[in-house]
């Protein structure tokens, strides 16, 4: 399906109010709780970003012989961080 670009008179008859970041902030912070955080994952690597959001959610979940792996559980906080702390420091 082709799209076609934005005619001058539509563009300038609704010039943008806000950039996407702020209107993301806005959409974050609202919906943002502590029973249901919003966890943000830096996907500048694509196979670190998976392998550090399953690690995320491996270590939030109780099941049975979780401490008997060798495997670190606990995610990078470089890469998996709650919104809270990414306010700031997102790319």
């Amino acid at each position: 399906m082709k799209t076609s670009p934005p005619r001058p008179t539509i563009v300038a008859s609704n010039p943008p109010t806000e950039t996407w970041l702020t209107q993301d902030e806005k959409i974050l912070g609202k919906t943002h709780t502590s029973y249901s955080p919003w966890i943000i994952v830096k996907a500048n690597d694509k196979k670190k970003a998976r392998l550090e959001s399953m690690r995320y959610v491996l270590s939030a979940l109780d099941y049975e012989n979780k401490g008997d792996s060798k495997t670190k559980l606990t995610p990078d906080p470089a890469v998996v961080m709650h919104y809270h702390r990414s306010s700031t420091s997102i790319d």
